[in-house]
């Protein structure tokens, strides 16, 4: 009885355990949702660009996003390596090119300490 009671059990477990692996549906993914296209290698060798977003320099630091990922001077994105970060522009350098991006213009008005508002 005791043998019979163990199979059972067991046999329980690879059944709840095969219900637990099926995969969930989330529940907020919009309904025209699609999954990614698969690329081949050769896709994605073709052009690699990059977008500069901002950059913050401090003292301490030289801090710039680009393609919406956080780099500093001698860090990797992509295939580039961030050269230099100046207060306007980002150089990078790949393989075979140097190239530099260059943040949109922006009126900023800037404020003394003694005309903050």
């Amino acid at each position: 009885m005791f043998r019979l009671q163990q199979l059972i059990l067991i046999g329980g477990l690879c059944l709840g355990s095969h219900v637990a692996a099926q995969a969930l549906e989330d529940p907020m993914r919009p309904p025209h949702y699609m999954e990614p296209a698969k690329v081949s290698k050769p896709a994605l060798a073709k052009k690699e660009s990059w977008y500069l977003n901002s950059i913050m320099i401090t003292p301490q630091r030289r801090v710039a996003v680009i393609n919406g990922q956080r780099v500093t001077e001698g860090a990797w994105v992509g295939s580039a390596r961030v050269v230099a970060i100046e207060a306007t522009q980002v150089r990078l350098k790949t393989a075979n090119r140097s190239l530099t991006l260059n943040l949109v213009p922006v009126n900023v008005k800037r404020y003394s300490r003694a005309e903050t508002p």
